[in-house]
């Protein structure tokens, strides 16, 4: 392995544990303190030796999956010139900047759907505008 850094991946809380029906056994235990496991992990590029990862082909244009996804939601989007782009809850809309300031296509739509997110939570996520528990 090169020089390198690796980063730190954390797991908590732990995954379920499935019964034999697949189902998730649940068995409340009071720990003195929360249980994290922590990984070192590296980008596979910085391994040296390790072959490259076999190339997945995609059967659908991602673009044009995002564009369904977006019209089906039917959000109040709003193009303006600038560079911000934002969720305005007052007014149940998104805020992009022109498309033609992204860098790609696949800028924009990865920006647009980061927002449609926040968009869900008032059109269905559970408790409406401004769960904090969700970290919206």
């Amino acid at each position: 392995m090169r020089r390198s850094l690796s980063s730190n991946a954390k797991n908590w809380p732990p995954s379920p544990v499935l019964d034999a029906n697949g189902e998730p056994h649940i068995e409340k235990v009071r720990l003195e303190r929360p249980q994290v496991f922590i990984a070192y992990v590296f980008n596979a590029a910085q391994i040296d030796g390790l072959p490259p990862a076999p190339s997945r082909e995609c059967s659908w244009n991602p673009l044009e999956k995002a564009e369904q996804l977006v019209q089906a939601a039917n959000p109040n989007l709003q193009h303006a010139a600038g560079d911000r782009a934002f969720y305005r809850p007052s007014t149940d809309s998104i805020h992009l900047p022109l498309k033609e300031k992204f860098p790609s296509a696949g800028d924009y739509y990865s920006t647009l759907l980061h927002e449609l997110g926040h968009n869900a939570v008032t059109g269905i996520m559970p408790h409406g505008a401004g769960n904090r528990r969700l970290g919206v």
